[in-house]
């Protein structure tokens, strides 16, 4: 147990000092998981349980992560939920996301926005050239859950096969 306790910390620190192959990509980054492994011959980094990343205002969190160190993109699986830098939460199945924690892909999506808007999605996919998101399948409100109602649906929301977010508007 302590070994591997050992063996952890090493890995992380060389992670930390290898800062051209670190995971993020950034200058300030915390990673902690009950495993980590590193693949040299398929230049990944594996974390399994209770993972943990934070990159700059960013944090992440899921069941298991694949940073692909090449391609710079990090792949997290089970139980993901991203908290990003302008107040948002995603709860997700699965995201492909890239080395700053920014959105790619995302799949079976709940988005709490700042505003204590609600989204839900099949999936998104960001689009950064024409900073835009795309939702497929996706209701929003911006009601919360009436509590004096039995059956707590909220008051009202939209139904779209496909919605756009453009960010800048």
């Amino acid at each position: 147990m302590i070994n591997k306790k050992i063996s952890n910390f090493y890995i992380i620190l060389i992670i930390i000092i290898l800062k051209s192959t670190s995971l993020l990509g950034s200058d300030s980054f915390f990673l902690s998981a009950k495993n980590i492994n590193k693949n040299d011959i398929n230049n990944t980094i594996t974390a399994i349980g209770n993972v943990n990343v934070k990159s700059g205002k960013n944090k992440l969190k899921a069941n298991k992560i694949i940073n692909y160190i090449n391609e710079k993109e990090v792949l997290a699986l089970g139980n993901v939920v991203l908290f990003d830098e302008e107040g948002n939460v995603f709860y997700a199945s699965e995201a492909k996301l890239e080395d700053t924690l920014k959105i790619n892909f995302i799949k079976n999506i709940g988005l709490l926005l700042s505003d204590n808007s609600r989204i839900a999605a099949s999936s998104a996919k960001s689009i950064k050239k024409k900073n835009k998101i795309v939702y497929k399948n996706v209701v929003f409100t911006n009601c919360k859950t009436c509590k004096e109602k039995k059956n707590k649906e909220v008051f009202w929301k939209l139904k779209a096969k496909r919605a756009t977010h453009l960010k800048k508007s």
